[in-house]
């Protein structure tokens, strides 16, 4: 790939996740490389300005390496791709995007294998955004909307289908038995995003619903 070119899917990439770490950079990137040679060239772009650093706490206590987007890295897009980053991430939602993150790349290598494509992936702040303005007015923040959408693509048969996506937080009982039934309830394909040490839960929760399917990062 030209660097250049690279550079910039690197930067939509975070800007659309609102941040990633160094890890998921170099696994959509450099998967070849070694980390080092990934470090080096966001490190350039750092000092470009286009992206700031910092360690962050949220899933590991050791600490984790993470990306973010500056306005001017912003700057290079149009104005509809700038529309669709995930600006001022806050430290609450810092957890759940690195999960998406990660979301978007195991389901990207699994459709592959199932001969589809992930064309499409919107966060949940930019589906809100949508939902208000089909609505003209009013406010969104009470709906319920999941946590991401996925665009599917079939390579052989042409479908092109949506996926809501969930991004397991840290709930149990009435509340994730809650959610549980409203994405079962609303009979849509669902992907139930979550860690190894929740899946097995997970799993026995979601098994008499057909529509959810499990995916462990």
């Amino acid at each position: 790939m030209n660097p250049l070119k690279r550079d910039l899917k690197v930067l939509q990439f975070i800007g659309k996740g609102g941040i990633a770490s160094i890890s998921q950079i170099q696994t959509k990137f450099w998967p070849e490389a070694k980390e080092r040679t990934c470090l080096e060239r966001l490190q350039i772009l750092k000092k470009e300005g286009l992206l700031t650093k910092q360690i962050v706490t949220s899933r590991k206590s050791e600490g984790e390496l993470v990306f973010l987007i500056t306005p001017g890295g912003s700057k290079l897009f149009s104005r509809s791709i700038q529309a669709r980053f995930f600006h001022q991430i806050t430290t609450a939602e810092i957890k759940q995007q690195l999960l998406a993150q990660d979301a978007i790349l195991k389901l990207e290598q699994e459709l592959i294998v199932q001969g589809k494509v992930l064309v499409d992936w919107k966060q949940e702040r930019e589906i809100r955004s949508l939902l208000k303005r089909q609505q003209k007015k009013g406010d969104t923040s009470q709906l319920e909307v999941p946590d991401a959408q996925a665009t599917v693509r079939d390579e052989t048969t042409g479908e092109i289908y949506k996926v809501e996506i969930e991004v397991d937080g840290a709930y149990y009982g009435k509340m994730l038995q809650s959610k549980i039934n409203r994405f079962a309830a609303s009979n849509k394909p669902t992907i139930w995003v979550t860690t190894p040490d929740r899946a097995a839960m997970i799993i026995t929760k979601i098994s008499n619903h057909p529509n959810i399917t499990l995916l462990v990062v």
